[in-house]
């Protein structure tokens, strides 16, 4: 009775005053519970107190309730570990805050769709695929906040029904995959502050009603497919606007000048037209500024200068009439990166004013048409500066070694002279690149103490001083590219163990002698090109290296790559041994995907079983006399010029399945059988060798695209089916008869050689269809097409075809005549059989009657009668 109720109320009051409500009601829980369980709760990163008994869910980690109803105002899981599907929450009928963030959340916007007091939703950074649709948003009234960025929303688009959000402030839709256009209906988030969209894949214009769109501060568009007029924006108090990488056009600086609360402006790479204002001067709050890759056009105006606290000024790609005012950056003092890359319309010499910036860190004036020299540096905060592909003269200014922050320097491609200055106080140096120059002396102690360096370009210079002894280690280095300068001397043990994580090591096209010291320290190495220098010696073995790509000792004196064992650095893409001195094939080259060994002294046999995953051989100009093709990987094989007069197996193409370059040209081969295989087969040439015999079939090669059989002793007639896709045909100088085809099916066909042989027969008229034809010092009948003798089409001399009987009709008439005469003589002496001699002479007389002319020999029995047929 009183005393339960009494009770009752005592146990409320105690609850509250402890700061603990009763309780949300049941199907509030129910719907937590819900969450828990379809969110992997199990695995949640904090989920004190959830799932205690009831009265306990306010105190549940992540949940708000409103104190006076006891109602679920908030979810705050951020960051919390949960996946799976968000499921149905209407009856979180109160809820105002949903915040799951950055967590791995599938699916699940639908649950949301009955939560119309919602006003902030916080879901960016999961991997939700969802439609937009899913949201009844003309019941989400009071929302003000809707974040999903960085979701996979690829099928999804912008829907008309989102512009009935009045209230909303933020949305931010970014990086979210999303497709379509925007609606035009956004033109009625009349309270829209920030509108996030970028990284997406919008296309069409923007609406024309974003001019009503009064209350914007940030507009962020940029890596769309957006085009057109870009609206004016009507919006006072915009700080921040960012339309980079889209197709918008119009004049946009001309408005733009005009708000002045703006602190980021950032509008590249679109098809902005117009000059840049003098206004511009009076955005005294910009700190952002990037225009470059539009089509302004006109001056720079010196109005930028008044910017005292712009921080970055781009203007790369632009098609200004006149260089930088050399004051230009007087009163920047808060400047800290500079970028006027590929402004190259006219010439201009560095402006003094950037060159004493005291905040300065970045400076980039890459192809800016650049001359004169490099002034002192005056910027003890610079840490980036490119000047490349410009036209500088003089040296490296020697107090850029003071600039105890720099962190990379790059003057490629210039034409500067002198030695390189000491960098010794830049210690935090990474990256010199000053290839393509005129530099001298000694690069190697300049830089012998800069142990951050990470990438060193010193290419296409005339330093010509030994490479030196290094103490220091230089731990971090990736890249050395000293190629094509003077570098005389050897190559100092110290100097390649300083660089345990070498990656790009390249000292070709120099003057070093002496043997190659060992490599064993570079387990990173990518890249070694040393050719073209005058190494000599043996070749070391190479470390357990697993990227090791491309090696080139091409062009040097090497005679012993016996130690060159491969076979634990997989994957190599090129080996390049040419143009040494080699007399024997290197025994374990592994798998080098393109091996050279051409222009060695390589005699005896050669085995292609030794390049076992090769696609590509090259062995030309060597002197090994036999040849052994068994390789199922090669692709392109070149043994041309080698003295080879055997090939194992027979017939050739037994083995290489893959082959589609084969050249055999300039050996001493007698026999060829090519038998079947060669299907991939594009390139084919015996060209000079002592092959006899027929010329095989060619019409099995269905990709064949070029041959050549010339200067050889093949006899027979020329294959009248070339195959669909031949380009050249090459047969001359042999001994072939026969015939050209009537016909050829390859329409790609442009070059066919057959001189010097014995062929005949009428010249088709396909030729007249090619670039080059040679039929000459053949016996090809006359007449011959109207094209030859014109441009590259040589055909003759020619000859007149010869004649049959079936050319003289009339002696026809008489042969059939004389014919007659002799049955009946024939008759009379059967008849007779008597006085057979004056018989025969009377019919001899008789002969002589006809008149003189071309003498023809009659066969009849056993009977011969001569005489003249008129």
């Amino acid at each position: 009775g009183m005393r339960e109720v009494k009770q009752l109320i005592v146990v409320f009051f105690v609850l509250v005053h402890n700061g603990r409500c009763l309780g949300v009601p049941f199907p509030e829980r129910y719907a937590l519970e819900n969450l828990y369980a379809s969110t992997g709760g199990t695995f949640w990163y904090e989920a004190d107190f959830w799932l205690e008994e009831p009265g306990t869910e306010c105190e549940w980690y992540g949940v708000e309730c409103d104190k006076v109803n006891a109602n679920v105002v908030g979810l705050l899981l951020e960051g919390n570990g949960l996946t799976g599907t968000i499921p149905e929450l209407r009856d979180l009928r109160q809820l105002q805050v949903l915040d799951l963030k950055q967590n791995n959340i599938a699916r699940g916007l639908s649950g949301l769709a009955w939560n119309f007091a919602l006003r902030e939703v916080h879901l960016q950074e999961n991997s939700i695929k969802t439609d937009l649709s899913a949201f009844q948003w003309k019941q989400l009234t009071d929302l003000i906040l809707l974040n999903l960025a960085r979701n996979d929303l690829s099928n999804a688009v912008l829907v008309e029904d989102m512009g009935a959000l009045g209230k909303l402030e933020v949305l931010d839709l970014s990086f979210s995959q999303l497709r379509g256009t925007i609606p035009s209906s956004f033109k009625n988030l009349t309270s829209i502050q920030g509108l996030y969209l970028q990284e997406n894949y919008l296309e069409g214009e923007v609406p024309e009603g974003f001019s009503n769109l009064s209350n914007l501060t940030d507009i962020c568009l940029q890596s769309n497919d957006l085009r057109g007029i870009f609206p004016v924006l009507q919006a006072p108090n915009l700080q921040n606007i960012q339309l980079q990488r889209n197709s918008f056009t119009s004049p946009i600086l001309d408005w733009l000048v005009d708000r002045l609360a703006l602190e980021y402006v950032y509008i590249s790479h679109n098809s902005f037209t117009g000059t840049i204002p003098w206004e511009i001067g009076n955005l005294q709050s910009l700190e952002y500024l990037r225009i470059g890759n539009n089509d302004f056009s006109g001056t720079v105006p010196m109005a930028l200068g008044r910017l005292s606290k712009l921080q970055e000024l781009s203007m790369r790609s632009l098609d200004f009439n006149g260089p930088l005012d050399d004051a230009l950056f007087e009163n920047m003092t808060s400047l800290v990166e500079f970028d006027y890359n590929y402004n190259d319309r006219f010439r201009s010499r560095i402006p003094l004013s950037l060159w004493s910036l005291p905040h300065i860190k970045r400076i980039s004036l890459i192809s800016t048409n650049l001359v004169g020299t490099i002034p002192p540096f005056n910027t003890p905060e610079l840490e980036t500066v490119d000047l490349g592909q410009n036209s500088l003269t003089g040296t490296l200014p020697e107090n850029i070694g003071s600039l105890s922050k720099l962190v990379s320097v790059q003057v490629d491609d210039n034409q500067l002279i002198g030695p390189l200055p000491s960098f010794a106080g830049c210690v935090y140096l990474e990256n010199l690149n000053v290839r393509d120059n005129f530099l001298t002396g000694d690069f190697c102690s300049s830089i012998k103490t800069n142990v951050r360096l990470t990438i060193v370009l010193l290419s296409n210079n005339n330093f010509d001083e030994p490479l030196c002894e290094l103490r220091n280690s230089f731990p971090v280095l990736q890249s050395l590219l000293a190629s094509n300068n003077k570098i005389s001397g050897t190559i100092p043990e110290s100097f390649l163990s300083s660089f345990a994580r070498i990656e790009f090591l390249y000292l070709n096209g120099n003057n070093i002698t002496g043997t190659l010291p060992s490599f064993a320290f570079a387990s990173q190495l990518v890249t070694l090109d040393v050719s073209d220098n005058q190494l000599t010696g043996a070749l070391p073995d190479f470390p357990v290296a697993p990227n090791l790509r491309i090696l080139s000792f091409r062009n040097n004196f090497f005679d012993d790559a016996s130690a060159l064992i491969l076979a634990r650095s997989g994957g190599i893409t090129s080996l390049d041994l040419s143009f040494n001195r080699l007399r024997k094939t290197p025994l374990l080259v592994g798998s080098a995907s393109i091996v050279k060994l051409n222009d060695n002294l390589i005699d005896g046999h050669f085995d292609l079983r030794l390049f076992r995953g090769a696609h590509i051989v090259e062995v030309q100009n060597n002197f090994f006399t036999s040849l052994k093709l068994i390789s199922f990987a090669i692709e392109e094989l070149d043994a041309s010029n080698c003295n080879v007069s055997r090939i194992e197996p027979s017939p050739i193409l037994k083995n290489m399945e893959n082959i589609e370059y084969l050249d055999l040209s300039y050996n001493a081969l007698s026999n060829l059988d090519m038998g079947s295989g060669g299907a991939q087969l594009e390139y084919f040439s015996v060209r000079s060798n002592f092959l006899t015999g027929t010329i095989p079939s060619l019409d099995r090669f269905l990709k064949l695209e070029e041959v050549d059989f010339s200067m050889n002793s093949f006899s027979g007639a020329l294959p009248q089916d070339w195959g669909p896709l031949i380009e050249v045909l090459l047969a001359s100088d042999n001994i072939l008869q026969g015939k050209l085809p009537e016909y050829v099916e390859s329409e790609q066909l442009r070059v066919v050689d057959v001189s010097s042989n014995a062929m005949s027969g009428y010249v088709p008229g396909w030729v007249c269809q090619l670039d080059y034809v040679d039929l000459s010092e053949n016996g090809f009948y006359c007449p011959l097409p109207e094209c030859c003798g014109e441009n590259a089409i040589m055909c003759g001399p020619c000859m007149d075809a010869p004649r049959s009987i079936t050319d003289y009709p009339w002696k026809i008439v008489y042969i059939a005549v004389g014919g007659l005469l002799v049955l009946v003589l024939v008759a009379a002496v059967l008849l007779t059989k008597t006085r057979l001699g004056k018989e025969v002479d009377r019919v001899v007389g008789y002969g002589s009657l006809m008149r003189a002319g071309a003498s023809r020999t009659i066969f009849v029995t056993d009977i011969t009668i001569m005489g003249t047929l008129g």
